[in-house]
C-alpha cells in the first residue's frame, strides 16, 4: 500500500494545534483585561479560519457572547443624529484617551 492511498476517514476533523488553541485563549485574556473588542473580531476570524480549513472547531463561546451583546446594542439604535457614535458604542469601539476606537 502505498502512502497517498491513506485517507482520512470520512468526516474526520482535526484537532486544532496546541499553539492554535493557545493564541486563541490569549486573545480572551487581552479582550478581557483591556475591554477591546478587536480582540473578538480577531478570534473570531481566526477560528473561521481555522474551520475553513476542516478542522474540529467552534467559534469560542466569549466571542459569540460579545457577538449578542453587539447584536443587541445595534438593534436598539434608531436613525438621528450621533447613530455613528452610537454604532460604536454598541460594538464597543470608543476611545480612551489617545489612540482611536479601534487601539
Amino acid at each position: 500500500m502505498d502512502l497517498a492511498d491513506l485517507k482520512d476517514p470520512e468526516g474526520y476533523k482535526p484537532k486544532p494545534s496546541f499553539m492554535d488553541m493557545r493564541y486563541l485563549n490569549e486573545l480572551k485574556l487581552i479582550y478581557e483585561k483591556e475591554g477591546n473588542p478587536v480582540f473578538a473580531w480577531i478570534a473570531y476570524d481566526y477560528a473561521r479560519q481555522l474551520i475553513n480549513r476542516n478542522y474540529d472547531l467552534a467559534i469560542p463561546d466569549w466571542v459569540f457572547e460579545y457577538l449578542d451583546n453587539a447584536a443587541k446594542g445595534l438593534l436598539k439604535i434608531g436613525p438621528g443624529k450621533g447613530a455613528f457614535g452610537r454604532i460604536a458604542a454598541a460594538l464597543g469601539m470608543w476611545t480612551q484617551g489617545r489612540g482611536t476606537a479601534l487601539t
